[in-house]
């Protein structure tokens, strides 16, 4: 999922329609061309995991360009991601 994201794709079965218009608008687009450019991932390992209401919410940290992130998803009950943030 995420390598798509990278490469400028996405897997539209794979996100809510939220997260899907989201994906469709210039800042969507950019983020992830804008995260591509820091580098090679690095392998992820897995942090925690929480249930915020009906989410259920994964963190990991991973290198890009050998500089630590971290990432999290949050997806729903069916699977599909409804947020991902990086910091």
């Amino acid at each position: 999922m995420l390598s798509g994201l990278l490469e400028g794709k996405h897997d539209s079965t794979l996100f809510t329609s939220a997260m899907n218009v989201f994906l469709s608008t210039a800042t969507g687009k950019d983020f992830w061309t804008w995260f591509a450019a820091h580098g090679e991932l690095g392998p992820f390992r897995f942090s925690d995991r929480e249930d915020v209401g009906n989410l259920s919410v994964s963190r990991y940290s991973v290198c890009a360009g050998r500089k630590p992130y971290w990432l999290s998803f949050a997806t729903e009950e069916d699977g599909r991601v409804a947020r991902v943030c990086f910091w």
